[in-house]
């Protein structure tokens, strides 16, 4: 035997006992040693004419030329050479023998290779039943692009590991950072933290993945953007190829993922490649939803691949043998294998084994065509092969199967009682007849999934369930890390094993990390796997757990029903069960819930809960409850009660060390004090938690702070700081992926230019706004106050330019979303703009009907109240009611200067001074005094669109008094101001003004 796999050329590598002692005589440590035991385990290119194969291309050294100008043409980009491939049929390793029968597919891939090289990305799916050659055509596109300089990342998916969060994308991205330039890997950190999730083996990440309280669209694309910028940036200075093998096994986070990619590539030098089993893909398999989705939108090129015909077989056939052969035995290999590459491959090989086919004088000769007996299947033919092994080399590959179509060495070994010389010779064997081949890093692969599910279905299911406890105690044995990233695998063995009481713990392990990747559709299965599984041993604490979990993450997919009912059942059955902090998480997690979507709901079922308990001991679930309180609070619109709670919520997180939990009672208590016109001590509040949340890695904490201390400073008319502050909140937004949040901070931005003049700029970029907001459905579902302040600055800024057509129907929506919470704030603010519209249509009384209400409602000390104020007045004065509407005015000037708030304090000014204009009580200067102090005040906040206004009514009351030069002045000053910035209404209004003056 070792003589024929010699000749065969199927033994190329030495034994771990010969390498240990080479090493040991040779005297070798450090990187001699590591160098030394690399180049013995990389197996060497077979001669052409001992090659077995479907249809591999070139091997590296038949591409050496053309290799060697790609590696030197990228030695800028690695600083070092591209890495030497392993041999092998899998996708990422070179190829053995030549492509046959694929030439229209290849060529319609490299074409697209090259429309990458230019730019244009592309999505190609090559489809077809198993053995087609799906991988080995992926193979020579991936030596092809090697050849062009891409720095190319493949990923393989395993049918048990289907539920492993981004499995594929974990190998594909960690070889393309190894061949990353250098200013690249050091940007990650910064520029894609959460990329570090996928790179867990090459980079420490304290802090990477902040926790949030986002919506699942929001998480999904923190780390979606993360994958798509790195990949972007590479593309830069070289094309990029992704190829992912067998995504018919792949996640559903991987398919999403490749979705993204698809879409945010398509005009940068990215190449992806995807291979799947077209006959394992039903209608409503996630893969098969995701392409019709790309096909629509025309991102997707599907590749199928069919059976060769005879002549292509008899090609195939004479490569592999490395002669010519005769017609005759063709059609009995084609007859019996219909065109199927891996089929044709295994029956040559198994005649091969027999001696139905041999050498002789250097060539291949057969015996008579009747007396040669070919297997009917390939499973058939699998097992025959397997059946000629030593029992040891079949046992090995029997408990191999076990572990899934790639396993390593030590997993393996773990397993049994055989020594690692014994297991390290019966898989020699199995590598030596082709049905094994070696992987990176010790591993081995099975030469197709078929061997392996061949092997794995003939055990019995007695045996087969001791093997899977095997394995199950075998990963067990890992450091902790690795035990978390292997937790589905070890759920699933202690499952198949018949222990469920330890695959319970290993599935919540596994729907935590699932959930930590942002994988919630892996999660969810997880978590459900656990709860059956907790139910099913009557383990009531672990119903109840896995009920948290899964409540909590149906919240983040917008699930709100769904996870009410089932958080509500987390709680009953903590609180059967006597755990009182048990049922504070759940509650707590309940109030955020509600925060989302019923704010009312969570305060009264958290009060209930801080009724019931009376004065619980400080802890982590307790501060939780308190800032989830609060936070329904301020949307509620009970600020002072928001005040109270988040006080408490601040007192039990410093009690218990809880820091997170700490900033997030104070973003939510600044901005409550903020609105209850204390702008100064929500300042300073907001100001001291920033660096309390940068030293914990909250980056959501520092982005409420940020985005609430812009709020602050605009109320204050500190408009260059608000726009630092904005800045700053959208960067993080950014960074995080969380869309709400960027078209939030977009809308803001927008708002604050709109104040400094820049009305172009506000414009579109208050559409943009709106745009991600549209976009983000399920996040804009998770987000109503945010997206109603998102609608209401669009119409503020479209009103501003005369377009209420545009405006009127966002304030609308506006409105119906915040009554939904309800959102008081957000409801005022766009009443407030409806009201003005019924007032420039003089329907006067349809905007007292608006208002009064809101302001009855309002707590007189509240900001809110200083910007109802003026509107009303407008009203009031419009029917004729001076007296009640100056009233309103000074008492709004009153508040607005005892709360700093300048903004609102600018309007107040100016309507006042018109007020008393149009009443021609001229006497005291009243108006002119009103006016004056706007004009200045409106000047040091470099607010011109207040400074025109003011201006304006300066010409109006000149005009009342007949001084026509002064009026004209105040007139064309505004006219200038509002021109500049586009406001169109007032710009005819002044022109109208003008007119008169001429003509008095």
């Amino acid at each position: 035997r070792a003589i024929s796999d010699l000749e065969r050329g199927v033994k190329r590598v030495p034994r771990r006992d010969t390498l240990q002692l080479l090493v040991e005589a040779l005297d070798l440590s450090g990187d001699a040693r590591t160098a030394f035991i690399a180049t013995a385990r990389a197996p060497a290119a077979r001669p052409a004419h001992q090659q077995h194969a479907a249809g591999a291309g070139h091997t590296e050294a038949d591409h050496a030329p053309r290799i060697q100008t790609a590696r030197t043409a990228r030695a800028g980009l690695s600083g070092s050479a591209l890495p030497v491939l392993p041999v092998g049929g899998f996708l990422g390793a070179t190829p053995h023998g030549s492509l046959v029968g694929r030439e229209t597919e290849l060529a319609a891939l490299l074409t697209d290779a090259e429309a990458a090289m230019r730019g244009a990305g592309r999505l190609m799916m090559v489809a077809g039943e198993p053995g087609i050659g799906k991988t080995r055509l992926s193979q020579q596109v991936m030596l092809a692009c090697r050849d062009r300089a891409f720095l190319v990342g493949t990923g393989r998916c395993y049918e048990p590991h289907q539920a492993a969060p981004y499995y594929p994308f974990l190998e594909a991205l960690s070889t393309l950072y190894t061949t990353a330039p250098e200013s690249i890997r050091a940007a990650i950190p910064t520029r894609w933290p959460l990329l570090l999730q996928l790179l867990p083996d090459l980079l420490s990440a304290p802090g990477a993945a902040p926790a949030t309280v986002g919506g699942s669209q929001e998480e999904h694309l923190r780390l979606f953007w993360a994958v798509t910028g790195f990949v972007r940036a590479l593309a830069e200075d070289a094309p990029v190829t992704l190829l992912l093998d067998d995504l018919h096994w792949a996640d559903d986070a991987s398919i999403e993922l490749l979705q993204h990619l698809a879409r945010h590539t398509h005009s940068h030098r990215v190449l992806l490649l995807g291979t799947y089993r077209d006959i394992d893909l039903g209608r409503q398999h996630p893969l098969a939803r995701a392409l019709r989705d790309l096909e629509r939108e025309h991102l997707v090129t599907r590749i199928p691949l069919h059976r060769l015909e005879l002549a292509e077989t008899t090609r195939l056939i004479a490569e592999t043998m490395g002669q010519d052969i005769s017609e005759e035995f063709a059609e009995l290999v084609y007859a019996h294998t219909d065109g199927n590459p891996l089929f044709i491959q295994e029956v040559l090989r198994a005649m091969i084994e027999r001696g139905d086919v041999y050498r002789r004088d250097g060539r291949w000769e057969r015996n008579e065509i009747a007396g040669i007996e070919v297997p009917e299947s390939v499973r058939a033919t699998i097992a025959d092969r397997v059946s000629r092994l030593s029992e040891p080399a079949q046992e090995a590959l029997r408990e191999a199967s076990i572990l899934g179509q790639a396993f390593d060495f030590e997993d393996l070994a773990a397993m049994g009682a055989r020594s690692e010389d014994t297991l390290d010779a019966a898989l020699e064997e199995a590598l030596a007849a082709g049905l094994l081949q070696e992987s990176r890093n010790d591993g081995y692969i099975f030469n197709h999934a078929l061997t392996q599910q061949g092997l794995y279905r003939d055990l019995s299911v007695r045996r087969r369930r001791k093997l899977h406890l095997a394995a199950g105690d075998a990963l067990e044995r890992l450091p902790e890390r690795l035990r978390t990233r292997r937790a589905a695998e070890l759920a699933w063995h202690f499952r198949e094993g018949g222990a469920p009481e330890r695959a319970l713990h290993y599935a919540l392990l596994a729907g935590d990390y699932a959930r930590s990747l942002y994988a919630t559709g892996e999660a969810e299965q997880h978590y459900r796997t656990a709860l059956g599984l907790a139910e099913s041993l009557d383990d009531w604490a672990s119903a109840a757990l896995a009920r948290e979990k899964l409540g909590w993450l149906m919240w983040l997919l917008a699930r709100f029903d769904a996870s009410a009912e089932t958080l509500e059942r987390a709680a009953t059955g903590y609180r059967e069960l006597g755990d009182t902090e048990g049922e504070m998480r759940a509650v707590g997690l309940l109030g955020m819930l509600y925060f989302t979507v019923g704010p009312l709901e969570g305060v009264r079922r958290v009060t209930a809960l801080l009724d019931r308990l009376g004065a619980p001991e400080p802890s982590r679930p307790l501060a939780s409850l308190y800032v989830s309180l609060a936070m329904n609070l301020l949307i509620a619109g009970e600020y002072s009660e928001t005040v109270a709670a988040a006080e408490r919520g601040v007192a039990v997180a410093r009690a218990v060390g809880d820091t997170r939990m700490l900033v997030w009672a104070e973003t939510t208590r600044g901005p409550a004090l903020g609105l209850l016109g204390h702008l100064a001590e929500a300042r300073r509040v907001g100001e001291e938690a920033i660096p309390v949340a940068e030293a914990a890695k909250d980056y959501f904490g520092v982005l409420s702070a940020v985005h609430y201390l812009g709020d602050m400073c605009i109320a204050e008319g500190d408009f260059i700081a608000a726009l630092k502050y904005y800045d700053r909140a959208l960067k993080l937004a950014e960074r995080l992926g969380a869309q709400s949040r960027i078209s939030a901070e977009t809308a803001n931005l927008a708002e604050v230019r709109f104040y400094l003049g820049d009305w172009e700029r506000a414009r579109a970029e208050v559409g943009r706004a709106v745009e991600i907001a549209r976009a983000a459905s399920s996040g804009r579902a998770a987000s109503y106050f945010q997206y109603a302040n998102v609608f209401r600055q669009f119409a503020v800024i479209h009103a501003a330019l005369g377009e209420w057509d545009e405006a009127i129907p966002y304030l609308e929506e506006a409105v119906t979303l915040a009554e939904r919470l309800p959102f008081p704030e957000a409801m005022r603010n766009s009443q407030r703009l409806l009201a003005e519209y019924d007032l420039m249509r003089s329907r006067p009384e349809a905007a007292l009907a608006r208002l009064e209400p809101l302001v009855k409602a309002v707590n007189p000390e509240e900001r809110g109240m200083a910007r109802l104020l003026p509107c009303l007045a407008l009203a009031y004065d419009a029917l004729g009611q001076h007296a009640e509407a100056e009233r309103l005015l000074t008492e709004g000037i009153s508040r607005a200067r005892a709360q700093h708030y300048q903004l609102a304090l600018v309007e107040l000014l100016t309507l006042h001074g018109a007020s008393l204009t149009g009443q021609h009580r001229l006497e005291g200067a009243g108006a002119a005094r009103s006016l004056d102090e706007a004009l200045a005040l409106a000047r040091s906040m470099a607010y011109p669109y207040a400074e025109a206004r003011a201006l304006y009514e300066q010409g109006r009351l000149r005009a009342s008094a007949r001084e026509w030069r002064q009026a004209r002045d105040r007139f064309e000053d505004a006219l200038g101001i509002f021109r500049r910035l586009g406001a169109r209404p007032d710009i005819a209004r002044t022109e109208q003004e003008l007119v008169e003056c001429a003509l008095a």
